[in-house]
């Protein structure tokens, strides 16, 4: 169905009592929480980075209707899987069934329109932004009042865009309002029907962020260990920026992230509630939040040191390198996921201004890399067992789970070698008893060969993250561990 159709079809002449009046939607932040135009941006990027940014670029000497329709021809949001609101939805089709004329009004591309009006199906026609018309604000209030006259249409709307045309409409429905909104609705009479946001955007940014991978982030404190620097007050305090910083960056990495991978996450039934996956995150607030995240981590590194600024870069660049590309590519990804781990060890040395010993990275890498493959085999476990066919966008089939696992157990122990190799060597004639050391040993084989055990059985969540800051027994290793290093460090036998 084209524009043109679809406006064609539009009732004109006296209005009739707001009941039987045809009911105009909006879509984006309405009908649908998110906002369409900014998932096609990200999708595009993912797809087609230097198209979509030459398309942005017209934005300059051209019309915003231009833009949202040369964006629309590289990528444009799945309607089956947009994020629609549930109450407002079902009252819909409630109107629908009862015989009232629905139209969506929406300052989406025609094609996105097209899609969403074919798949819910209760729709009677559609008007949209099309050629150089962006059907926005005064511009769809002019519009909607040629078509039906004024007064002679209820609208259901949710931004601030939409005054105008609340104001031309014989009854106002408002959905997912915000309060600059809401404090403007208050000035009309026609608000007949509110229907609520269902979360709190704060909280759903929080969840964006995913506090909890922070924990990652304590590699950067472990230099201060390993060099015996831990009451060094000046230096504890810097290292503390740095892992402020290392949060920041990588929360606003999964921002980013997130919104690449929108779409994908929906169809991921360990991902599709994620904040931006549901819509209770819009696009545009994910990506201010993102670049404040990512600005202030810069500003921290470059309030520490040049070189811990490049290793933030570094972060950045591999992040979305990984993102892009190497996600999909077999072992690729897990070796990235262990130089994300290595580069938040490598900023803790940079801080502390200590060179990293050899010993330390062989057994990191081989550490680092077993709890990327746990990672993997755990999520692609899941996700098979979940739709019984191989998991879109990996590079892996049901047949490499007992190769991932087997590599992950032998690397995990290779780490265990490597560390009884450093403690049996003149590397650590600086711990007054390196014998207690050899505890360590024994405390990362029970967590390591526990964690996949528990991997095996389908007991550990889809990310391992999430399953250590709630596992017991990995605070009391880590207890343990921290007692053997005071032992080996301050007791002479």
């Amino acid at each position: 169905m084209s524009a043109a159709i679809a406006q064609s079809s539009f009732p004109a002449g006296p209005a009739r009592i707001a009941s039987s009046l045809p009911l105009c939607v909006d879509l984006d932040g309405c009908l649908t929480s998110t906002d369409t135009f900014a998932e096609s941006l990200s999708i595009a990027f993912k797809i087609a980075p230097l198209r979509t940014l030459l398309c942005l670029l017209r934005l300059f000497f051209s019309s915003r209707a231009v833009v949202k329709h040369e964006i629309s021809r590289i990528a444009r949001p799945d309607a089956a899987l947009l994020p629609y609101h549930k109450d407002f939805l079902l009252y819909l089709r409630g109107e629908a069934e009862k015989g009232r004329e629905l139209y969506l009004v929406t300052g989406a591309h025609e094609s996105i329109a097209q899609d969403v009006v074919t798949e819910l199906g209760f729709f009677s026609g559609y008007i949209s932004t099309h050629g150089k018309i962006n059907l926005t604000g005064k511009t769809k209030a002019r519009i909607l009042v040629e078509r039906f006259g004024l007064r002679g249409f209820v609208y259901a709307g949710n931004s601030r865009a939409d005054l105008p045309v609340w104001r031309s409409a014989a009854e106002a429905i408002a959905v997912n309002c915000g309060r600059p909104v809401r404090r403007g609705l208050v000035r009309m009479d026609n608000v007949t029907k509110v229907f609520p946001s269902p979360t709190s955007t704060w909280r759903a940014l929080w969840q964006a962020l995913r506090p909890y991978q922070w924990a990652k982030n304590v590699l950067v404190l472990l230099p201060l260990v390993t060099s015996h620097r831990l009451f060094e007050w000046s230096l504890v305090w810097k290292t503390g920026l740095a892992f402020a910083a290392f949060c920041l960056c990588a929360s606003g990495g999964y921002l980013f992230n997130d919104l690449a991978d929108i779409e994908s996450d929906r169809r991921n039934p360990a991902k599709r509630m994620r904040p931006l996956a549901s819509g209770r995150l819009s696009p545009g607030t994910a990506a201010v939040a993102g670049v404040v995240c990512l600005a202030a981590s810069l500003s921290i590194g470059a309030f520490l040191s040049f070189p811990f600024t490049l290793v933030l870069v570094t972060y950045i660049a591999l992040t979305a390198v990984y993102c892009w590309y190497f996600r999909a590519k077999m072992l690729v990804d897990v070796i990235s996921l262990t130089l994300l781990y290595s580069l938040r060890l490598l900023g803790g040395h940079i801080i502390c201004g200590v060179e990293a010993s050899n010993w330390l990275i062989a057994t990191s890498l081989f550490l680092f890399l077993g709890l990327a493959l746990l990672k993997r085999y755990t999520e692609i476990r899941f996700l098979i067992e979940e739709s019984s066919s191989p998991p879109m966008g990996r590079a892996y089939m049901p047949s490499d789970l007992p190769i991932l696992q087997t590599l992950g157990v032998v690397s995990s122990f290779a780490a265990v070698l490597v560390l009884a190799l450093y403690i049996d060597s003149t590397a650590v004639l600086h711990y007054r008893s390196p014998q207690f050391l050899w505890a360590w040993c024994l405390l990362l084989l029970y967590y390591m060969s526990r964690v996949w055990m528990i991997a095996n059985r389908k007991r550990m969540a889809v990310d391992p993250v999430q399953f250590a800051i709630r596992d017991r027994v990995a605070y009391l290793t880590v207890a343990a561990g921290l007692f053997v290093y005071a032992l080996a460090s301050y007791v002479t036998i």
